[in-house]
């Protein structure tokens, strides 16, 4: 029963992360500023969640492999903010920026990446992608450091430049 739910429930949020993101009128424009700058992901969603009964905080990423290479592991680098815009710690081991890896394979097209319990702070309001390292099952790397260049590969309606409340 437990497992029914669970997956009731993902596909609930899945179909949300999808239905938010493929009628966005700016994923076209998007995806293809990201094609001609050869941006090997596109970001499509980037939100955290409302703490649970212990302040911990999750944060999901829904994104694209533009390229028509197998990813090994992309690691997104993220940092919480609160509800003015600050920037905020885990309230357990102080810690701001979290990298969050998702293991491939990860076929050109879409995927999500959801991490739990990334910090406790029951201030935290969203969440901002500041680098994102990505290898290739062929050993290839690709570090995006640049803030301008992530916010051009993400949907303006995924979260204001990275930043998504929930």
């Amino acid at each position: 029963m437990k497992k029914a739910l669970i997956f009731v429930v993902s596909i609930g949020i899945l179909l949300h992360i999808l239905g938010c993101t493929s009628f966005s009128p700016y994923y076209k424009d998007t995806k293809a500023e990201a094609v001609e700058i050869e941006s090997p992901i596109l970001i499509m969603k980037s939100y955290t969640s409302y703490p649970n009964s212990a302040g911990g905080v999750d944060w999901s990423v829904y994104f694209e492999n533009l390229r028509d290479k197998d990813i090994k592991y992309i690691t997104f680098t993220v940092a919480p903010y609160n509800s003015v815009g600050d920037m905020v710690s885990s309230e357990i081991g102080r810690i701001r920026f979290v990298a969050c890896k998702v293991t491939g394979p990860v076929k050109p097209g879409p995927r999500w990446g959801m991490f739990e319990n990334v910090w406790y702070n029951n201030t935290i309001k969203s969440a901002e992608i500041s680098t994102i390292e990505i290898i290739y099952m062929d050993g290839e790397t690709k570090n995006i450091t640049d803030r301008n260049f992530i916010d051009r590969i993400a949907l303006p309606d995924a979260g204001d430049g990275g930043l998504m409340s929930p």
